[in-house]
């Protein structure tokens, strides 16, 4: 699948899941003002029948229109005679029961002595203590001279308990998005990988292309010229030969190594030893590689004979690796400073080169297998990818921490921090 192919299927789902998103927002308001007008409309009726019950109680008459609407969850009811709290509050419980409208109130009396609203109590028809939502101020009906007030303080939370199909259809929603963005991240990875297999495929198909061309034109010429040809000529053909063979079995081993490596049941050999006793052996190993580059490696010791637990090999591998980019990648003579050093807990060990240096985004994904910094069409440096992931791999396995740091054209620096033992 294309780039432009994935950008087309995540650009239409995310617009689809905006749509219903939209929808689905929309018709929740539509539907939740929808109840609380019928809610409100309930009230109405529960209201003005609780008025007709006190009216009757008292023997008295009802004004017209005594209803008063303040907000959705605020009523002044206008009854023109005296009201008993008590008998106000178990009409207003008996109505609201009986009409299935499970919210808590809270109510306040009018008294025209003080001319004042009178705080009268709160309500929990659900039989909880909570107090939600209290009103601190109530508003007064300046025409009337009897009346009560009613609050609602949990009006909202009981029309949002009322739309329950709504969070059904909610989390179908969800559980549609999570699917979408699972599928989403499966296809990146795997458009991922493919990009990382095909890069991998060409390296290695440049990496063993030009040593086996190497090994066919030596051999050609060893067999047409034979054993009575030329010894001085027939050696060089035969070193060529050898050389070639070897950075084969190289890039063989490496694959091979990072393959073992990634095996859940492997296991390090690990020993006590001494990080300047291994970088001295591995500088000596590689003695060749920087004299054919015309470059240097120096090595300081600041703080000797610090004992590390290691596996020996791998060991070796991470600083022959380390090293070899550093030889590698590099527009001018190398250039290279490893420096050993110590606090009270930690060894550390930094390679500092003056080479071409990584741009900063490019700098947390070095340590991926396989990956390497672009740079166009053009491959001037031979390699597989699996140098840095490597690295990374092996002080996982041993519990180190690696950091590298970086900048174009100011070369790299890599530390390597690793605990001391006894």
């Amino acid at each position: 699948m294309t780039n432009r192919s994935v950008q087309w299927v995540i650009g239409l789902g995310i617009l689809a899941i905006l749509a219903i998103l939209a929808g689905q927002a929309y018709f929740f308001y539509q539907d939740f003002n929808l109840r609380e007008r019928q809610t409100v409309q309930s009230f109405r009726i529960s209201l003005q029948s609780v008025a007709e019950s006190i009216s009757q109680f008292n023997k008295s008459t009802l004004p017209d229109n005594i209803i008063h609407q303040y907000s959705p969850d605020y009523f002044i009811v206008d009854i023109n005679n005296r009201i008993d709290p008590w008998v106000l509050e178990h009409y207003l419980r008996t109505e609201l029961m009986r009409r299935h409208l499970d919210v808590d109130f809270e109510y306040a009396i009018y008294d025209c002595d003080d001319d004042r609203m009178v705080y009268g109590n709160y309500v929990s028809l659900d039989q909880t203590e909570e107090v939600k939502n209290k009103l601190e101020y109530w508003p007064k009906y300046e025409e009337g001279l009897y009346y009560f007030g009613v609050h609602f303080p949990g009006m909202r939370n009981y029309l949002l308990g009322e739309m329950g199909l709504w969070y059904f259809f909610t989390g179908i929603l969800v559980m549609v998005i999570l699917f979408f963005g699972y599928s989403m991240m499966i296809i990146l990875r795997q458009k991922k990988l493919s990009e990382i297999q095909r890069d991998f495929i060409n390296n290695m198909s440049h990496e063993f292309r030009t040593p086996l061309t190497s090994i066919g034109l030596a051999s050609d010429v060893i067999l047409e010229e034979g054993q009575e040809g030329d010894k001085a000529r027939f050696s060089k053909y035969s070193a060529i030969l050898k050389d070639q063979i070897i950075q084969l079995q190289k890039k063989v081993d490496k694959i091979l190594v990072h393959a073992e490596t990634e095996n859940k049941f492997f296991r390090l050999n690990t020993q006590k030893l001494y990080p300047e006793d291994v970088v001295t052996e591995v500088l000596e190993e590689l003695k060749p590689s920087v004299e054919h580059s015309n470059g240097v490696v120096r090595f300081t010791v600041q703080s000797g004979n610090q004992l590390i637990n290691a596996d020996r090999y791998h060991f070796s591998g991470i600083l022959i690796n380390l090293i070899d980019n550093s030889l590698k990648y590099t527009s001018k003579p190398p250039d290279v400073c490893i420096t050993l050093s110590a606090n009270p807990k930690r060894v550390f060990i930094k390679l500092e080169d003056k080479g071409t240096g990584i741009d900063s985004k490019y700098l947390r994904k070095v340590f991926m297998p396989f990956f390497r910094v672009p740079s166009g069409n053009i491959h001037n440096v031979k390699g597989t990818g699996l140098g840095l992931s490597y690295v990374k791999q092996v002080c996982d396995l041993h519990g180190w921490k690696v950091k590298i740091e970086s900048a174009p054209g100011q070369g790299t620096t890599v530390t390597i921090s690793i605990p001391k033992t006894e």
